[in-house]
């Protein structure tokens, strides 16, 4: 018996030049034009949106996302200083800073955003 190959990987992270799927010393990354022609054909949509539980806090509300075949659960409506909202994508605290759970970069990152603060906005109208 032979190794077993799987598929090509293919992702926002590169191409695969190799089936192997252990190898990834052959991975080409996108270029800025293939990531950004990717990005703009993913649709972007609200799968659920819900007040947080524990009112009174910074946190207005929780959104999952679903961008092409991902669902991103846990995203944050706050409420900044000035009275202002934004949105934050999922992060851990880690001592005296966060990090990212998820990354995502311009313009998909936007399109986010912009999707979450309309249903928020629409949804308390």
């Amino acid at each position: 018996m032979g190794q077993q190959k799987s598929p090509a990987i293919v992702g926002m992270i590169g191409r695969a030049e190799s089936k192997n799927y252990m190898s990834t010393n052959k991975i080409t990354p996108f270029s800025q034009q293939d990531q950004s022609d990717y990005s703009e054909s993913l649709a972007v949509s609200i799968m659920n949106m819900r007040p947080n539980p524990k009112p009174g806090g910074s946190v207005l509300a929780y959104a999952d996302v679903r961008v092409g075949p991902v669902t991103i659960c846990g995203v944050s409506i706050v409420k900044n200083r000035s009275g202002g909202e934004f949105v934050a994508l999922p992060a851990r605290a880690g001592g005296k800073q966060w990090f990212d759970i998820v990354k995502v970069d311009e313009p998909l990152r936007g399109r986010i955003i912009n999707c979450v603060m309309e249903a928020w906005r629409g949804s308390h109208v």
